[in-house]
């Protein structure tokens, strides 16, 4: 019998037809570990914002998704690491859907390219380091790992579910006493009064008839202060809106706003207000009225804003029409 031999080092090494150090058929009967697994999943509008696909939810196309590997398996996804790029990369389907194929033996951390006016709802785990967080990932992801799951070939339903921010806009509106534009330190706040905003649908920054009769997009009454907010629901690209108060009798409209917003008179609509885009997520401030009370015959406020005179126009009223009167007697003839 010859007996071949050969140095520890060696071990491994193929002398003829053997492979000294391995068992082949072993090898093959207990590797059933893939070289390369997939991890798949769907993109959706979250639009009741609850972190679950409903029915009516559809998904989202052209979105990114990536997965990159967690170096030092801490399931934090840092810039040194996505410095060293993806390991693989998809961009979602029509159908929201997405898939990457991944090598075996390696712990990664998939996560989404964030979009403007979006924010994540699903999934719910922090994979962002510190350093990672303004580099246009959203903040949540999955972590997988073959190297625990040996026997897992897919990871699927690692969906993404996205919800599209609102927008606000607010203001405050107040008694320009001095119609300087500006609320001074002894201008008070307006309660009480309408601030609507509408789709300006095509554009022109001037609401017209067919924009009015579409309804507001948002109302909103200002608070005990002036003090007003909208809340409204721009689609991801942005819309045109308008935004004006509604008059009340005894009052006009002052420098503030300044910006002309109907070319006709629309109901009790104020001529002038703000014409802007908005995109979600965004907070549009500042957006102030400044309304100063008409005058009487007699160059006086009216007091009480409710229409007719205060108690100052009334006295003026009965002295000019006592002045008016003759004060000679007149004496009737027998």
């Amino acid at each position: 019998m010859t007996t071949t031999t050969y140095d520890y080092k060696d071990k491994g090494k193929d002398y003829g037809d053997k492979d000294y150090g391995h068992d082949k058929d072993k090898d093959k009967d207990h590797d059933h570990r893939p070289k390369y697994f997939t991890v798949s999943g769907m993109k959706f509008g979250d639009t009741d914002n609850d972190g679950k696909k409903d029915g009516n939810e559809k998904g989202l196309p052209n979105w990114t998704i990536q997965a990159y590997v967690d170096r030092n398996r801490d399931g934090k996804l840092d810039k040194d690491e996505i410095n060293k790029g993806w390991a693989a990369s998809d961009t979602t389907d029509d159908k929201g859907d997405y898939s990457l194929k991944l090598k075996d033996d390696k712990q990664y951390i998939v996560v989404e390219k964030l979009q403007t006016g979006y924010e994540e709802t699903k999934p719910t785990k922090s994979v962002l380091a510190a350093d990672a967080a303004n580099l246009g990932f959203g903040p949540y992801g999955y972590v997988v790992n073959t190297k625990y799951d040996p026997y897992h070939k897919d990871f699927d339903h690692k969906d993404f579910g996205n919800h599209l921010k609102g927008a606000t806009v607010s203001g405050t509106k107040f008694n320009d006493k001095d119609r300087d534009g500006h609320q001074d330190g002894n201008e008070k706040g307006l309660p009480n009064w309408t601030i609507k905003a509408y789709k300006d649908t095509d554009g022109d920054h001037i609401l017209d008839k067919s924009e009015y009769k579409a309804g507001a997009a948002a109302t909103a009454k200002t608070d005990a202060n002036g003090d007003y907010k909208l809340n409204l629901s721009p689609p991801a690209g942005g819309a045109d809106y308008i935004l004006v108060e509604v008059l009340k009798d005894d009052w006009k409209q002052g420098p503030t706003p300044p910006t002309k917003v109907l070319d006709k008179q629309i109901d009790d609509l104020g001529k002038y207000g703000y014409a802007f885009n908005l995109k979600p997520g965004d907070n549009l401030t500042d957006k102030d009225f400044g309304n100063e009370k008409k005058k009487d015959d007699h160059g006086h406020d009216d007091d009480h804003g409710h229409g007719g005179y205060g108690s100052k126009d009334k006295y003026s009223l009965t002295a000019s029409a006592t002045n008016t009167l003759s004060t000679t007697p007149t004496i009737a003839s027998a």
